[in-house]
């Protein structure tokens, strides 16, 4: 086939190509659009305004936004339909007891944004300025469920219900804010405090501590330390119900405290807080019932003159917790200090019996006591009790001290001391608690000879167990100091000071 056939025959190889060949686009240099320049002018044209429309309202919406919190009214001025700028020139009217101006600017954010339930509540705020309680409760209501959030409208809410006296209705509010803003309680729960010997207060205040709200224990702490009347502080604690557990750990308010995730126990509890109110209020007696009140069963067999006198239940630190509260009653370890150390457990060659164990470790020494506070009335006592020493210096003997606690550094009886090689023997003291010396609560205390000194190392070891003390009868005559008597005569001495003229 010659090439003019093979061209002519649409099958052959040479004809398909020359078909594709006369498909293909030829390049014909410029783009269709450098060919119509009326297109380009066009989109310019269409572009350019709104360009700068655009840019326009960028720049005003920037600028609105920008003033809003420190100049509203400008803002305003840039975007009068900005919300929040309406809502801050709105509050400030509030503030400034200009209510005509709070109305019409709520009216116009009530038109921009009918949801915004904030301008409701500044609604509410103008007509209670005008004496229609019952309208601005109706409006506050309609505020809080269009914005369940705004804490404002929550503090309307609890002052219009306090005002009406709808404790139930404020307290509800109070725990509604505080679980969504935990962070208003240091606000919120002093005031409550002060609130709760208001009339009508407690029983709901009562209902309410009882369902375990998480603000439950920082409102019961607050009260502790208001200063709020004794008396109401004991019926707050009263109301609440159970004596809970405080968590090591400082709980959130978002969850219940004594929820396991809030931390393990403390060893302490809620009556720990009333204790040390009424320890700081000088009512001791209170304080020792509450503590009482707080003992297991089986640790009520102990109560007496001392608490658990043969150390069979654990003793506790006096360390403070989060919440600054410490053990008042029953033995307390020392928790600080060094060169020796203190505990309560068995001890073999005592049959297995708990005993008061202290060993000295020949570190340089700083000694805190083991110590136990004591509630004895008038009268002629004895302590009694068991010990033993092993290697203890002379000039560190241990002894048993009873101390009037307004002034400890004086004591009104001291057992015999514990040096040396001593065996299980007893110790005694007898000692009197006068009425006339400001003595109502004493310390009994495991001093040392020389004090609480440093620095010294010290090795030896003591133990002691079976402490008691037992009233005898009326406290004894006070000894006459005769160290200035003019002579060997007791009675002429006292007749000489009796003719002595008065200075």
């Amino acid at each position: 086939m010659n090439t003019i056939e093979a061209s002519t025959d649409p099958h052959s190889r040479d004809a398909r190509a020359v078909v594709r060949n006369s498909r293909r686009p030829r390049n014909t240099g410029p783009a269709p659009l450098a060919r119509s320049p009326s297109r380009l002018w066009m989109t310019l044209a269409i572009m350019g305004p709104l360009g700068l429309f655009i840019a326009w309202r960028v720049l005003t919406l920037g600028l609105s936004d920008l003033f809003t919190p420190s100049d509203p009214d400008r803002a305003l001025y840039w975007r009068s339909s900005n919300p929040e700028a309406l809502m801050e020139a709105a509050d400030r009217a509030v503030q400034n007891l200009s209510m005509a101006d709070a109305k019409a600017l709520s009216l116009r954010l009530l038109a921009n944004s009918p949801l915004d339930g904030r301008a409701l509540r500044n609604l509410g705020i103008v007509v209670a300025s005008q004496g229609d309680k019952a309208t601005a409760m109706r409006l506050y209501e309609k505020a809080r469920l269009r914005a369940p959030r705004d804490s404002d409208t929550r503090m309307k809410l609890i002052e219009t219900a306090l005002e009406q006296g709808k404790i139930a209705d404020a307290l509800q509010q109070i725990d509604s804010l505080l679980r969504m803003k935990p962070d208003l309680a240091p606000v919120l729960l002093p005031s409550l405090s002060a609130a709760a010997n208001g009339p009508g207060v407690l029983e709901p205040l009562g209902r309410m501590l009882e369902s375990r709200p998480p603000w439950r224990i920082y409102f019961l702490a607050a009260t502790a330390q208001s200063g709020a009347d004794p008396n109401v502080v004991d019926r707050v604690f009263a109301a609440r119900g159970s004596d809970d557990p405080i968590p090591a750990q400082p709980p959130r308010l978002d969850i219940k405290y004594s929820n396991p995730d809030a931390g393990e126990p403390s060893g302490y509890t809620e009556a720990d807080l009333l204790i040390a109110r009424q320890v700081r209020d000088g009512r001791w007696a209170s304080a020792y019932v509450t503590w009482v009140g707080t003992l297991p069963q089986a640790q009520r067999v102990a109560l007496g003159n001392v608490f658990d006198g043969n150390f069979a239940f654990p003793a506790v630190s006096p360390k403070a917790g989060w919440l600054r509260v410490g053990k008042t009653f029953g033995w307390q370890l020392p928790d600080q200090g060094t060169g020796f150390d203190v505990r309560i457990g068995p001890l073999a060659q005592l049959a297995g019996e708990n005993v008061l164990q202290v060993a000295f470790d020949g570190l340089p020494l700083d000694y805190h006591p083991v110590k136990q506070l004591l509630l004895l009335g008038p009268g002629h006592y004895r302590l009694t009790g068991m010990g033993e020493s092993e290697g203890v210096p002379s000039e560190d003997a241990l002894r048993w001290v009873v101390a009037c606690a307004d002034d400890d550094q004086k004591p009104i009886g001291q057992s015999n001391p514990y040096t040396g090689d001593i065996p299980w023997t007893q110790l005694k003291a007898e000692f009197d608690v006068r009425p006339d010396t400001g003595c109502g609560v004493q310390w009994l205390r495991l001093d040392m000879e020389t004090g609480m000194y440093k620095g010294q190392p010290v090795k030896g070891n003591a133990v002691f167990g079976h402490l008691e003390i037992e009233r005898l009868g009326d406290p004894q005559p006070a000894e006459e100091n005769l160290d200035d008597s003019p002579t060997d005569d007791p009675v002429l001495n006292r007749l000489l000071r009796r003719a002595a003229p008065a200075h």
